[in-house]
Protein backbone atom coordinates (compact mmCIF):
# COMPACT_ATOMS: atom_id res chain seq x y z
CA UNK A 1 0.00 0.00 0.00
CA UNK A 2 2.73 2.64 0.55
CA UNK A 3 4.62 1.70 -2.38
CA UNK A 4 0.73 2.66 -4.36
CA UNK A 5 0.98 5.44 -2.88
CA UNK A 6 4.91 6.61 -3.87
CA UNK A 7 3.04 5.34 -7.16
CA UNK A 8 0.06 7.59 -6.72
CA UNK A 9 2.31 11.16 -6.03
CA UNK A 10 4.47 10.57 -9.25
CA UNK A 11 1.50 11.76 -10.57
CA UNK A 12 -0.68 13.90 -8.68
CA UNK A 13 0.31 16.14 -5.24
CA UNK A 14 -1.31 14.15 -2.29
CA UNK A 15 -3.99 15.79 0.13
CA UNK A 16 -5.35 15.01 3.58
CA UNK A 17 -7.09 11.52 2.56
CA UNK A 18 -4.52 10.14 0.52
CA UNK A 19 -1.93 10.66 3.38
CA UNK A 20 -4.39 9.55 5.99
CA UNK A 21 -4.61 6.31 4.01
CA UNK A 22 -0.88 5.97 3.85
CA UNK A 23 -0.36 6.20 7.65
CA UNK A 24 -2.88 3.68 8.39
CA UNK A 25 -1.33 1.11 5.87
CA UNK A 26 1.74 1.98 7.67
CA UNK A 27 -0.45 1.15 10.99
CA UNK A 28 -1.42 -2.08 9.34
CA UNK A 29 2.00 -3.30 8.30
CA UNK A 30 3.58 -2.36 11.48
CA UNK A 31 5.47 -0.15 10.50
CA UNK A 32 5.05 3.46 13.25
CA UNK A 33 8.15 4.82 11.83
CA UNK A 34 6.76 5.16 8.44
CA UNK A 35 3.39 6.12 9.78
CA UNK A 36 5.36 9.03 11.72
CA UNK A 37 7.13 10.23 9.14
CA UNK A 38 4.46 10.31 6.91
CA UNK A 39 3.21 12.35 9.03
CA UNK A 40 5.49 15.23 9.32
CA UNK A 41 5.96 14.75 5.45
CA UNK A 42 2.69 15.81 5.54
CA UNK A 43 2.60 19.10 7.49
CA UNK A 44 5.82 20.16 5.73
CA UNK A 45 3.96 19.94 3.04
CA UNK A 46 1.42 22.24 4.05
CA UNK A 47 -1.76 19.82 4.41
CA UNK A 48 -3.18 19.78 8.06
CA UNK A 49 -3.57 16.26 9.48
CA UNK A 50 -7.78 15.64 10.49
CA UNK A 51 -8.94 13.97 13.64
CA UNK A 52 -8.77 10.46 10.92
CA UNK A 53 -4.86 11.31 10.32
CA UNK A 54 -4.20 11.56 14.04
CA UNK A 55 -6.29 8.61 14.75
CA UNK A 56 -4.39 6.39 12.65
CA UNK A 57 -1.35 7.87 14.13
CA UNK A 58 -2.03 7.16 17.74
CA UNK A 59 -2.75 2.88 16.42
CA UNK A 60 0.30 3.07 14.55
CA UNK A 61 2.61 3.86 17.40
CA UNK A 62 0.21 2.08 19.79
CA UNK A 63 0.88 -0.97 17.52
CA UNK A 64 4.50 -0.17 17.75
CA UNK A 65 4.64 -0.35 21.66
CA UNK A 66 5.35 3.75 21.30
CA UNK A 67 2.41 4.47 24.20
CA UNK A 68 4.43 7.52 25.37
CA UNK A 69 4.16 9.37 21.83
CA UNK A 70 0.97 8.18 21.47
CA UNK A 71 -0.52 9.60 24.60
CA UNK A 72 1.52 12.62 23.79
CA UNK A 73 0.30 12.92 20.52
CA UNK A 74 -3.30 12.87 21.96
CA UNK A 75 -2.35 15.93 24.45
CA UNK A 76 -1.35 17.71 21.86
CA UNK A 77 -5.13 17.45 20.08
CA UNK A 78 -6.68 18.06 22.96
CA UNK A 79 -4.51 21.46 23.76
CA UNK A 80 -4.52 22.59 19.68
CA UNK A 81 -6.35 20.25 17.53
CA UNK A 82 -8.23 19.00 15.91
CA UNK A 83 -10.51 17.74 18.71
CA UNK A 84 -10.03 14.00 20.14
CA UNK A 85 -13.17 11.75 19.53
CA UNK A 86 -13.99 8.75 21.13
CA UNK A 87 -12.25 6.51 18.46
CA UNK A 88 -8.82 8.76 19.30
CA UNK A 89 -9.18 7.73 22.85
CA UNK A 90 -10.05 3.92 22.46
CA UNK A 91 -6.69 4.31 20.27
CA UNK A 92 -4.61 5.57 23.32
CA UNK A 93 -6.32 3.49 25.40
CA UNK A 94 -5.62 0.43 23.58
CA UNK A 95 -1.77 1.61 23.74
CA UNK A 96 -1.82 2.12 27.24
CA UNK A 97 -3.59 -1.36 28.23
CA UNK A 98 -1.27 -3.54 25.90
CA UNK A 99 1.63 -1.42 27.08
CA UNK A 100 0.18 -2.45 30.89
CA UNK A 101 0.40 0.94 31.68
CA UNK A 102 -2.82 1.24 33.69
CA UNK A 103 -2.37 4.19 35.18
CA UNK A 104 -1.74 6.07 31.89
CA UNK A 105 -5.33 4.16 31.13
CA UNK A 106 -7.26 5.19 33.58
CA UNK A 107 -6.26 8.99 33.61
CA UNK A 108 -7.47 8.18 30.16
CA UNK A 109 -10.94 7.10 31.33
CA UNK A 110 -11.67 9.46 33.61
CA UNK A 111 -11.15 11.91 30.78
CA UNK A 112 -13.36 10.39 28.26
CA UNK A 113 -16.00 10.14 31.32
CA UNK A 114 -15.62 14.11 31.93
CA UNK A 115 -16.56 14.65 28.74
CA UNK A 116 -20.61 14.75 28.23
CA UNK A 117 -20.29 13.98 24.09
CA UNK A 118 -17.76 11.07 24.56
CA UNK A 119 -18.56 9.56 27.49
CA UNK A 120 -21.92 7.78 26.42
CA UNK A 121 -19.86 6.29 23.88
CA UNK A 122 -17.05 5.07 25.65
CA UNK A 123 -17.97 1.31 26.71
CA UNK A 124 -14.89 0.15 24.55
CA UNK A 125 -12.83 2.46 26.25
CA UNK A 126 -13.85 1.59 30.00
CA UNK A 127 -13.87 -2.71 28.80
CA UNK A 128 -10.27 -2.28 27.48
CA UNK A 129 -8.83 -0.68 30.76
CA UNK A 130 -11.28 -3.59 32.51
CA UNK A 131 -9.46 -6.24 30.60
CA UNK A 132 -6.26 -5.01 31.67
CA UNK A 133 -7.00 -5.00 34.74
CA UNK A 134 -7.54 -8.44 35.09
CA UNK A 135 -5.00 -9.98 32.94
CA UNK A 136 -2.31 -8.06 35.71
CA UNK A 137 -4.02 -9.87 38.29
CA UNK A 138 -2.74 -7.98 40.92
CA UNK A 139 -4.75 -7.02 44.54
CA UNK A 140 -4.62 -3.35 43.34
CA UNK A 141 -5.95 -3.75 39.56
CA UNK A 142 -8.88 -6.41 40.96
CA UNK A 143 -10.01 -2.93 42.92
CA UNK A 144 -9.77 -0.77 39.84
CA UNK A 145 -11.76 -3.66 37.55
CA UNK A 146 -14.55 -3.61 40.19
CA UNK A 147 -14.64 -0.19 39.96
CA UNK A 148 -14.56 0.10 36.17
CA UNK A 149 -17.69 -2.40 36.09
CA UNK A 150 -19.63 -0.09 38.62
CA UNK A 151 -18.35 2.91 36.35
CA UNK A 152 -20.22 1.17 33.66
CA UNK A 153 -23.46 0.31 35.57
CA UNK A 154 -23.66 3.75 36.69
CA UNK A 155 -22.89 5.19 33.19
CA UNK A 156 -25.45 2.83 32.11
CA UNK A 157 -22.50 2.12 28.96
CA UNK A 158 -23.29 -0.69 26.50
CA UNK A 159 -21.42 -2.10 23.43
CA UNK A 160 -21.69 -0.01 20.52
CA UNK A 161 -23.09 -1.07 17.23
CA UNK A 162 -21.10 -2.08 14.41
CA UNK A 163 -20.18 0.69 12.23
CA UNK A 164 -18.39 0.41 8.71
CA UNK A 165 -16.67 3.39 7.22
CA UNK A 166 -14.96 4.42 3.72
CA UNK A 167 -13.18 7.13 2.70
CA UNK A 168 -15.33 7.12 -0.95
CA UNK A 169 -14.58 10.07 -3.50
CA UNK A 170 -13.34 12.28 -0.74
CA UNK A 171 -16.17 12.09 1.69
CA UNK A 172 -16.28 9.42 4.44
CA UNK A 173 -19.29 7.09 4.19
CA UNK A 174 -20.85 5.54 7.23
CA UNK A 175 -23.27 2.76 7.57
CA UNK A 176 -24.18 1.96 11.30
CA UNK A 177 -26.21 -1.66 10.94
CA UNK A 178 -27.86 -1.61 15.00
CA UNK A 179 -27.40 -4.34 17.32
CA UNK A 180 -24.61 -6.95 16.49
CA UNK A 181 -27.29 -9.64 15.56
CA UNK A 182 -28.26 -7.72 13.15
CA UNK A 183 -25.26 -8.49 10.97
CA UNK A 184 -27.23 -8.94 7.72
CA UNK A 185 -28.10 -4.89 7.56
CA UNK A 186 -24.27 -4.12 7.62
CA UNK A 187 -23.73 -6.77 5.07
CA UNK A 188 -26.50 -5.22 2.60
CA UNK A 189 -24.65 -1.78 3.40
CA UNK A 190 -21.02 -2.76 2.68
CA UNK A 191 -22.68 -4.35 -0.79
CA UNK A 192 -23.88 -1.19 -1.30
CA UNK A 193 -21.00 0.90 -0.33
CA UNK A 194 -18.70 -1.41 -2.52
CA UNK A 195 -21.06 -0.69 -5.44
CA UNK A 196 -21.28 2.91 -5.20
CA UNK A 197 -17.05 2.89 -4.63
CA UNK A 198 -17.02 0.90 -7.87
CA UNK A 199 -18.90 2.99 -9.90
CA UNK A 200 -16.76 5.79 -8.67
CA UNK A 201 -13.46 4.28 -9.43
CA UNK A 202 -14.12 2.72 -13.09
CA UNK A 203 -10.47 1.77 -13.98
CA UNK A 204 -9.76 -0.35 -10.28
CA UNK A 205 -11.58 -2.80 -8.35
CA UNK A 206 -12.44 -1.28 -4.88
CA UNK A 207 -10.75 -2.77 -1.88
CA UNK A 208 -12.56 -2.10 1.63
CA UNK A 209 -11.77 -2.21 5.02
CA UNK A 210 -14.10 -2.19 7.78
CA UNK A 211 -13.76 -1.28 11.59
CA UNK A 212 -16.24 -2.58 13.41
CA UNK A 213 -17.16 -1.34 17.70
CA UNK A 214 -18.73 -4.96 18.07
CA UNK A 215 -16.58 -4.95 21.37
CA UNK A 216 -14.03 -3.63 23.41
CA UNK A 217 -10.97 -4.87 21.75
CA UNK A 218 -9.76 -4.44 19.93
CA UNK A 219 -10.52 -1.86 18.36
CA UNK A 220 -10.53 0.25 15.12
CA UNK A 221 -12.01 3.39 13.82
CA UNK A 222 -11.79 4.54 10.77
Amino acid sequence: ALRLFDAARARVVPNTVLYSAAISAAEKGSRWEAALRLFDEMKAAGLMPNTITHNALLSALGAGGRWREALNLLRRMEARGPAPDICSYNAAMQAAVAASELDAGLSLLRRVQADPELCPDSYAAHNMLLEGCRLAGRLDDVGRAKAIKEDIRRLRLAPADAVASAVVNGQERTFRNGAPRNQPKLNAAVDELYARVRAETACALPSIELGCLLTAAPVMCM
